[in-house]
């Protein structure tokens, strides 16, 4: 039996749930083979970074991460040679957030969101005794308003849960976002 492990919201709001080990997704719509493989494999990448983690520093650090490649992912693909920008600019966090924010296709409730992952990242870092507490995730999630809410309810207002399932909304919405834009950009240009 399969155990579902988390679930991710896809840019058109329709869910993709995800089952341990990454051994498959099932997908609500219906898509080819191809998208299929391909979100398997963007599942496959976030896993990777950010595993089962279950210390709460390890995860708001791995999601910052993570969360910035996609940023850098973003910007290489929405500029010409987006690839000089990231590898030459030595841009922050903060930074790469304010581009990706200036084109304006991302919703406000993600940038607010991953405005505030980063200045509890940067406490995470710079304090070595930071504790993430119940207002910290709260911070980062009360952005995403009515999906916090929702998030807030499954998760049994479980912190650990909630702060694991914002992290996998957000990082799922970027994911979508940079996938969205990459396959119509290479079907645009014929790759």
């Amino acid at each position: 039996m399969r155990e579902v492990l988390k679930k991710a919201v896809d840019p058109s709001d329709e869910v993709v749930e995800s089952v341990k080990g990454g051994e498959s997704i099932d997908i609500v719509n219906d898509e080819d083979d191809e998208e299929k493989l391909a979100r398997e494999r963007e599942f496959k990448k976030f896993t990777a970074a950010i595993g089962d983690e279950g210390d709460p520093t390890m995860l708001i650090l791995r999601a910052h991460l993570f969360s910035e490649s996609l940023l850098e992912r973003y910007i290489t693909f929405k500029f010409p040679r987006g690839d000089k920008v990231i590898e030459n600019a030595a841009l922050s966090f903060h930074q790469k957030l304010i581009i990706v924010d200036a084109f304006d296709e991302l919703g406000d409730h993600i940038i607010s969101s991953l405005r505030n992952l980063n200045k509890l990242r940067n406490q995470c870092a710079h304090q070595l005794d930071k504790r993430i507490s119940d207002g910290d995730v709260l911070k980062v999630g009360s952005p995403l308003g009515t999906m916090f809410t929702r998030l807030r309810r499954e998760a049994n207002f479980d912190e650990i849960i909630l702060l694991r399932s914002i992290i996998n909304y957000i990082c799922g919405y970027l994911t979508g976002h940079c996938h969205c834009y990459e396959n119509s950009t290479s079907q645009k240009s014929g790759k």
